[in-house]
């Protein structure tokens, strides 16, 4: 984390350093940050973060992301002679409709850190950051954990249905990694018609991949570069991400996940981002708030947005991972 903002507040510093120069601790205007910084902050969301970064955004309009859920009719292709008819089989359509969803952070900082080392300036520069980085752990947190409610957006644990998950066991609490039944969940997210580029789990489920390829002496887990500069192992090609937001404590009955938390199982999920997106009504942004006095400075970061699943059948979930 400190790594981490340290490397983004530099790469702020060598793109706006004509700004410190020219700006002084008391001349710098609101106008300047919300025209100069806002833009950046995008980027300082999805900066050394693998996940989002590879995620797929859209921008929406209105209160609600929509779409259909499409069933496509049971009867294939038929040869016919040339008098005959084919059968029609109507696909069957299921409307979906998310709400928009906002989050939001806040900082302050006061005129008295100038008497600190730093300026002023610096300070807000660093304190955007932190919240950035802030906003944007829960961001991530939501994609993963997401259960609709009156404030946050339904995530992948809501978005996938219980008919693309396969069971790692039927026993209560779960079972050690079953590698079958891992590639039959990847099967499961490639009925769709996209292959999936995602595979997320949580770092001890990784740990335990990588301790059975090992033992099997199998060279099916190789590392590759994905958006953003990052390094990530895959599997079967497909990227793995391990986020802390995927939990261990999620508690499975044996034969579905019933709460995310009094357990000690995991999930693993596969999917593609051309079908599972983000869509915002609003990007994330940087607004300065009107203040009291001049001693001070107080900023929000929010964004309007959702999660958006536009077909079922190219997403995937392992249910029942034992986690110690």
């Amino acid at each position: 984390m400190i790594n981490e903002s340290l490397q983004i507040d530099n790469l702020l510093n060598q793109n706006y350093q004509a700004l410190h120069k020219a700006a002084t601790s008391l001349s710098i205007t609101d106008e300047v940050w919300e025209t100069v910084i806002s833009p950046f902050i995008p980027y300082l969301v999805t900066h050394a973060n693998p996940m989002l970064n590879v995620m797929r955004e859209d921008d929406g309009t209105g209160n609600t992301v929509d779409w259909f859920d499409a069933t496509e009719g049971g009867t294939p292709g038929t040869w016919v002679t040339d008098l005959q008819s084919p059968t029609i089989d109507d696909s069957t359509y299921t409307a979906r409709s998310v709400p928009f969803k906002t989050l939001i952070t806040s900082g302050k900082i006061t005129r008295r850190a100038q008497k600190a080392s730093l300026t002023f300036t610096n300070l807000m520069l660093q304190e955007v950051t932190n919240k950035t980085l802030s906003w944007r752990n829960q961001w991530e947190k939501e994609l993963i954990q997401g259960t609709v409610s009156s404030t946050k957006p339904a995530g992948i644990y809501t978005l996938f249905p219980s008919s693309q998950t396969i069971l790692n066991s039927e026993i209560a609490t779960g079972a050690t990694l079953d590698q079958g039944k891992l590639n039959k969940m990847i099967h499961k997210a490639k009925a769709g018609g996209y292959y999936p580029n995602v595979m997320l789990m949580s770092d001890s489920v990784l740990e335990d991949l990588e301790a059975i390829v090992l033992s099997l002496r199998r060279q099916v887990l190789q590392e590759i570069e994905v958006p953003g500069g990052v390094i990530v192992n895959t599997y079967r090609k497909i990227p793995i991400y391990d986020s802390t937001n995927v939990l261990n404590t999620m508690t499975f009955d044996g034969a579905s996940t019933t709460a995310l938390t009094a357990g000690t199982a995991s999930e693993v999920y596969a999917f593609s981002t051309e079908t599972l997106r983000t869509v915002y009504a609003q990007r994330p942004f940087l607004f300065m708030c009107a203040q009291t006095t001049s001693q001070h400075r107080i900023f929000e970061i929010a964004s309007d947005g959702a999660h958006a699943l536009y077909n079922y059948l190219t997403v995937g979930r392992l249910a029942g991972v034992a986690t110690s």
